[in-house]
């Protein structure tokens, strides 16, 4: 027996077509964003160059304010020629070098992950643009396999909702390994588990129908015998 026997006050047959519509418009609605957000972090490739220009200006800056300083400890230790403080002026001067050069290192840190999280940035849209348009390819064949009364081509989509849930539940798992529990991994993992719920439901819905379809093509296999 299926294991609903209808969708809301729809039969399983329209549910799932609706399922499936609404399923293609979103899917292509993403296809289109991410294609937008995919050429222009792939073909305005200019940050990375803009990333250079900034540490290479940051770095050059810096050693210029260091190198400035030390001439002017000399000199400030030459002029009042208290050579009983030129030691501390050394010492104070070497202590400039020293967090000057911290703070290049922390510079070049911030950019390495800067450029780390754009890669990322691209990777994770690239990804996303693959589910899209895979999304748009079997929600098509559900709405297909519902009219065409195919149960094989129900099969796709109840597969990529399969992969759809567990990433979603990835997601929450990583949100409070990240941030604990916490009032923003609360506030990004309610929406997340409320889709999921959603999502649990239509793909009841749909394999509800791939399992009619089957006692449809049972009983008619009977009859024709």
């Amino acid at each position: 027996m299926p294991i609903l026997g209808g969708c809301l006050c729809f039969d399983l047959p329209t549910g799932s077509k609706i399922i499936g519509v609404i399923y293609l418009v979103s899917a292509l609605l993403n296809s289109l964003m991410l294609t937008v957000v995919t050429l222009m972090l792939w073909v305005i490739d200019l940050l990375p160059q803009v990333l250079a220009m900034l540490e290479t200006a940051l770095l050059e800056g810096a050693h210029q304010v260091q190198d400035g300083s030390h001439d002017a400890h000399d000199h400030g230790a030459h002029d009042h020629g208290a050579h009983e403080h030129g030691s501390d002026d050394y010492e104070d001067s070497a202590e400039f070098r020293n967090g000057t050069d911290a703070s290049v290192e922390n510079i070049k840190e911030a950019l390495e992950v800067l450029k780390s999280s754009v890669m990322a940035v691209k990777v994770a849209v690239l990804v996303l643009l693959v589910l899209a348009i895979l999304s748009v390819i079997t929600s098509s064949m559900l709405i297909h396999g519902v009219r065409k009364n195919s149960r094989s081509l129900l099969v796709p989509w109840l597969v990529q909702e399969v992969l759809h849930i567990v990433v979603f539940l990835a997601a929450v798992v990583v949100m409070f390994g990240l941030f604990g529990v916490h009032e923003v991994a609360w506030a990004i993992a309610v929406p997340l588990l409320v889709v999921m719920c959603v999502q649990v439901f239509f793909m009841c819905v749909v394999a509800s129908q791939h399992q009619a379809l089957g006692l449809i093509r049972m009983h008619d296999e009977m009859c024709m015998k």
